[in-house]
């Protein structure tokens, strides 16, 4: 996983496995896995095959976007990000 962020973001970053969710919805029927990863670096090196545009987030402006306009999210990724507020009251890492 460390090689596709680095070929996708140009950065470095190690993983932490937090936990596997099921989702299941008209699209998606798939266990995901959260991960908690910090980056050695802040500035990207964004490969356009891979993304057009990224946003850094704070915890609590995550929480406040997710809850405001889930819309803007994939479906799986709330669901995720719902889990991980519930068990977590700061990134683990």
């Amino acid at each position: 996983m460390e090689r596709e962020i680095k070929e996708a973001l140009g950065i470095r970053v190690s993983f932490k496995k937090l936990f596997t969710y099921h989702h299941f919805d008209d699209v998606d029927k798939a266990f995901k896995t959260v991960f908690a990863a910090k980056a050695e670096q802040e500035d990207l090196d964004l490969n356009e095959d891979y993304a057009e545009e990224y946003s850094w987030f704070t915890f609590d402006k995550l929480k406040k976007e997710l809850s405001e306009n889930p819309g803007k999210f994939a479906p799986p990724f709330v669901v995720g990000m719902k889990i991980f507020f519930k068990q977590f009251s700061a990134i683990p890492y």
